[in-house]
């Protein structure tokens, strides 16, 4: 039988399993690294509080719309802007970094920040 632990030393990147959480109702969004699902049926109002620092420094979170409605999220620790505002459409996404207190957010598909 093989060995079950992999070896760290092969030069392939080590893929950790990612955390998924889906979010059926308004609400605060939890913290974390991890994709977050919304999925809410009809417009939906989300928040993000600000990354602690330097605690969080490098967290990273993607944010992906599983309905077609448009959903925003409030954060006031966006540099750009306080919203990010998502077309309804399925499969629009951002992702944010979190840096010194602040959530750096690009990759934007269907998203605007105001």
């Amino acid at each position: 039988m093989a060995n079950p632990v992999p070896n760290k030393n092969d030069g392939n990147a080590n893929r950790t399993p990612v955390k998924w959480t889906v979010y059926l109702v308004d609400g605060a969004i939890e913290i974390d690294d991890e994709v977050v699902l919304l999925t809410k049926a009809t417009v939906g109002a989300y928040t993000l509080a600000a990354p602690t620092n330097p605690d969080m420094n490098g967290l990273e979170m993607t944010i992906v719309t599983t309905t077609a409605a448009a959903h925003v999220v409030t954060g006031v620790y966006l540099p750009t802007g306080t919203t990010l505002t998502f077309t309804a459409a399925i499969g629009n996404q951002a992702t944010a970094r979190a840096y010194n207190g602040t959530w750096h957010v690009g990759n934007l598909t269907g998203v605007t920040i105001g």
